[in-house]
């Protein structure tokens, strides 16, 4: 058992290394991102202050990352063209190296079958749009980060209460509300989880007082720093909501007829959230940029969407150096949208069996299924794609339909594709059909995600294709 535990921890040391070399690789030669972030961080370094909404596109965003890579650009004088650019890259892909430290350590303290752990970790690690945003120089990956650490260090405070975890847990959610608004999300599921554990110890004073101290402490904390210094409390004052952004709310779509806004995406209700147009994305797996025409078909699916951005980082086409029209790079993309329903249907799998599980338990079973590691990850999974429903619904631009979005709810999905995955490798010796099969596909998908990566490190290091 423990030679079989070595070579898995090897292996994981291999996908581990491969990982952070391709996050590496990418932010030395990439020049753009999905989104200017750089005007924020020229403000910071050149003028010495925190910019406003009005600024810049960017500039309603919190500010952490800014600060960061303008602080360690005035420390190291990166002051060419290029140096900053890959610096701010740079720091991405350590805050993604990171991240998959502690998806790895996350992943072994489950307890689930060597295989279940190594493939979780090996799809995060390999994963082409993470490493794509962790090469970039957006605040995405430090909220990523932070939100990874909330959440990993909640599961262990709610199972064993202490000063030290609630501590790193609190520091690490301001953290991550600090980088970017959805971490948020983090934050308002933590609360949730506060709120049950004290609705399910009424019956005892003691226990119900505890939870109560914890629960407030979270907040006031949370609440002395994150308002002000997040800039959250100035749009408050300054525009009326907390959560502004430089892209205009849209009228709500209807349920089946359709409406257009810039940037067609959410056309109706039905259309755009009760679709999965998978045949549409195998037929046409890039997306289209034409302001006032829905083309591919897939573009006003949301879930058809975040499926083909979460898979390929050539699906997108954005930023414009990225696009790749060869036959070939496209062919690799419907390749890992097929492949790619096997931890699909692994996690809907998962999700479904906590459910589940909740529900026939009854209403005290699902509240304690709720409190517990499964309703913390299964909440946290559920809030941030609620936020892409949301998020989407407000402004209906298909710009705003980003898989992005999800990752820092990593460990949840993490945990709920290993919930479903251990039906197959939990029960009894290896070797059966099963295993086999579903081994062979995540294997050819890996393969695949890493090809996808490569040939965009190839392309932006010798020049955008014909």
């Amino acid at each position: 058992m423990r030679a079989r535990d070595g070579r898995y921890r090897a292996i994981a040391l291999f996908v581990l290394l491969l990982g952070v070399g391709l996050r590496v690789s990418l932010a030395m030669v990439n020049t753009e991102s999905n989104d200017d972030h750089f005007p924020v961080i020229r403000i910071l370094h050149a003028e010495r202050r925190i910019p406003v909404k009005s600024d810049c596109w960017e500039c309603f965003q919190p500010k952490l990352y800014h600060v960061a890579v303008a602080g360690l650009q005035t420390a190291f004088g990166a002051d060419s063209a290029a140096a900053p650019v890959r610096l701010a890259q740079l720091i991405n892909a350590l805050a993604g190296a990171a991240t998959l430290a502690v998806v790895y350590l996350f992943l072994r303290g489950l307890g689930v079958a060597n295989e279940v752990a190594l493939a979780g970790f090996a799809l995060v690690a390999l994963n082409p749009k993470l490493i794509a945003i962790n090469a970039q120089a957006t605040n995405d990956s430090f909220a990523i980060l932070f939100a990874t650490l909330g959440l990993f260090f909640a599961l262990h405070f709610f199972q064993k209460p202490g000063l030290r975890n609630f501590g790193w847990m609190t520091l690490s959610v301001i953290l991550a509300a600090l980088s970017k608004g959805n971490g948020l999300i983090v934050f308002c599921v933590l609360v949730a989880v506060f709120v049950l554990k004290l609705a399910g110890s009424l019956g005892a004073r003691d226990a119900a007082a505890a939870w109560g101290r914890w629960l407030g402490a979270f907040c006031l904390v949370f609440l002395l720093f994150v308002p002000y210094l997040g800039q959250y409390w100035q749009n408050y004052r300054a525009y009326g909501s907390p959560f502004v952004i430089n892209v205009r709310r849209e009228p709500l779509p209807h349920l089946f007829e359709k409406t257009y806004a810039p940037w067609r995406g959410v056309t109706s209700i039905a259309d755009s959230y009760l679709t999965f147009r998978f045949v549409e994305l195998m037929r046409k797996p890039w997306i289209d940029y034409h302001p006032d025409v829905v083309s591919p078909r897939h573009r006003s699916s949301l879930w058809t969407q975040l499926y083909g951005r979460a898979h390929s980082a050539h699906f997108d086409g954005w930023p414009p150096s990225w696009r790749d029209p060869r036959t070939s790079t496209r062919n690799l993309a419907r390749a890992a949208f097929l492949l790619a329903l096997v931890p699909t249907a692994f996690f809907l799998f998962g999700l479904a069996r906590i459910a589940s599980a909740g529900w026939v338990r009854g209403r005290a079973g699902l509240r304690a299924s709720l409190e517990g590691p499964q309703g913390i990850m299964a909440l946290t999974g559920l809030a941030h794609l609620a936020f892409s429903v949301l998020y989407s619904l407000q402004y209906r631009s298909f710009t705003t339909m980003k898989a992005i979005f999800l990752f820092p709810g990593l460990l949840a999905f993490v945990f709920l594709l290993a919930e479903g995955m251990q039906t197959v490798y939990g029960r009894g010796a290896s070797g059966g059909w099963a295993r086999r099969m579903v081994g062979a596909a995540l294997a050819a998908l890996l393969v695949v995600y890493g090809l996808d990566v490569l040939i965009l490190i190839a392309t932006l290091a010798g020049g955008r294709p014909a």
